[in-house]
């Protein structure tokens, strides 16, 4: 029977656990490594062969995409249009104003010249 000093683990544990030698650990093959080495060696046309269903696409579901797809690229368009000509406003807002400023001060530097 071992003796259990408060303040410090048990000695219970078998040395099993505190095998760091690396006899078990070898032995099993990285699970990430496996994977990634099955990715790797993946190939596309075979599992086009192995799935002959997913070879062909439905024309009215290809038809159906092409139309949701132009359906969106129209929808933020118009949802864009009010950005847009606001920000058109605001350009020729801001050129006009910088246009009015140039003749204010021109005239303003003249009167003041000519005194």
């Amino acid at each position: 029977m071992a003796t259990v000093i408060p303040g410090e683990a048990s000695e219970t544990d078998d040395d099993n656990d505190n095998d760091y030698n690396g006899s078990k650990n070898c032995q099993q093959p990285d699970a990430n490594e496996q994977n990634n080495r099955e990715t790797r060696n993946w190939n596309l046309n075979d599992a086009q062969q192995r799935s002959p269903w997913s070879l062909h696409v439905d024309e009215k579901l290809e038809e159906r995409w092409r139309l949701l797809a132009s359906d969106t690229v129209k929808l933020a368009k118009q949802q864009a249009f009010v950005q847009r000509k606001q920000y058109e406003n605001l350009k020729q807002n801001l050129s006009n104003m910088q246009h009015t400023l140039q003749v204010l001060f021109q005239v303003i530097f003249v009167e003041n010249i000519d005194y």
